[in-house]
């Protein structure tokens, strides 16, 4: 397994490298948020898993500066996107497919749209 993680960069290494060290399923890998890992106590808290069960999960020593480099790097990426005028916004759970299938920069670039007052 050391040899195929090795190969690996960047987002799928750090994804396979949760699902092989810390026992996640692929789809509680892919929903994790930041503030669900603990980096200091190296827990992570699993939300809705397997059963629909929230759970919480070791971190291995060896994976936390690979999410520390990784959050730092995030946290630079907003804050350039930030300057550059892109906003970022997280929906609530109950917004619909729809719903996010709206390309909310795209309208705000529309002459006349509602949402270009917000520019």
């Amino acid at each position: 397994m050391s040899a195929l993680l090795e190969r690996m960069t960047g987002v799928p290494r750090r994804m396979a490298s949760l699902l092989h060290g810390a026992g996640l399923h692929l789809l509680e890998c892919a929903e994790l948020r930041a503030k669900d890992v603990d980096l200091e106590r190296r827990k992570i808290l699993v939300r809705d898993g397997k059963g629909r069960k929230d759970r919480i999960t070791m971190l291995p020593l060896r994976l936390v500066p690979l999410l520390r480099n990784h959050r730092t790097a995030v946290r630079a990426q907003h804050a350039a996107d930030v300057a550059a005028g892109i906003r970022t916004y997280s929906e609530p759970d109950y917004i619909g497919e729809a719903s996010r299938a709206f390309d909310y920069r795209r309208a705000l670039q529309i002459e006349g749209s509602p949402l270009a007052v917000w520019e």
